[in-house]
């Protein structure tokens, strides 16, 4: 289980995900939703995530152009 965190927002969104696998893209965009759903707003990283996380790599795009990530 992996749980990020956005300490601007106070919200959190608890993941199921294992060192080295990569998040799906319903994943991606739920953590996005609910950790920052601003549109404009530069708070977080690549998911949304601010303050003491454990560590996602954004690593390139796949066909359709959507982010891929995965946990470190």
């Amino acid at each position: 289980m992996l749980t990020l965190q956005n300490d601007f927002h106070n919200t959190s969104v608890s993941l199921r995900a294992k060192r080295g696998q990569e998040l799906s893209l319903a994943q991606v965009r739920r953590a996005r939703r609910i950790l920052c759903g601003i549109t404009a707003c530069a708070c977080g990283g690549t998911l949304g995530q601010r303050g003491a996380n454990p560590e996602v790599d954004a690593f390139g795009y796949d066909q359709t152009g959507h982010l891929r990530v995965r946990v470190l």
